[in-house]
């Protein structure tokens, strides 16, 4: 879960717009004309990533020296019709809250699916703080935390938690907000 630097409240994912160019990426690729100069880069092993296609798949496949690639080399050609890399066609974070907007890359991590049920049991310190950080959550005061060297059995002032049902269970999850330890009740 990702949550907005402005109001902390979690983001969307949503399609960009019209309205959001500001967040679209330019495409620096150089620009290959024909199919025969993008043939003639494949049989020097040149980085096709560097360039774009402006012509037509279908011109590329109707080519001759396309035709007499091997199987290897035509595979590589395909990078040559992809969108720009950096940007995954046009997803953006949205925050309803401030109307912040921040634009989705390669490197963030959207969705992740445990097959294993052993890691969905055990959540770590960090898994915590987001849980604890999530506004959504109901929070009290009312709790005693499970780490003996927790802070809040000392101070009350920085005693609070948030607690959740989790799904198909009766038992309450519990996050302390200070040391971030979780029990279930």
């Amino acid at each position: 879960m990702y949550f907005c630097p402005k109001c902390n409240y979690s983001f969307d994912i949503s399609k960009a717009t019209a309205e959001d160019k500001e967040l679209s990426v330019e495409d620096n690729r150089k620009v290959l004309d024909n199919p025969d100069s993008a043939v003639k880069r494949v049989k020097a092993d040149k980085n096709l990533n560097e360039y774009r296609a402006e012509f037509k798949l279908e011109d590329l496949e109707k080519n001759a020296h396309y035709i007499k690639l091997n199987d290897d080399d035509k595979a590589k050609m395909t990078v040559l019709f992809d969108a720009p890399s950096s940007i995954i066609g046009g997803i953006m974070f949205k925050c309803n809250n401030c109307n912040y907007k921040k634009r989705i890359t390669e490197t963030i991590k959207l969705y992740q699916l445990h097959v294993d049920s052993m890691y969905s049991v055990y959540r770590s310190i960090d898994d915590n703080k987001l849980l604890f950080m999530n506004p959504i959550y109901p929070r009290t005061r009312d709790y005693s935390c499970k780490n003996i060297n927790c802070i809040s059995h000392k101070d009350e002032k920085n005693k609070e938690a948030v607690f959740f049902r989790e799904k198909d269970s009766y038992l309450t999850n519990y996050i302390c907000g200070t040391c971030y330890n979780s029990w279930k009740v």
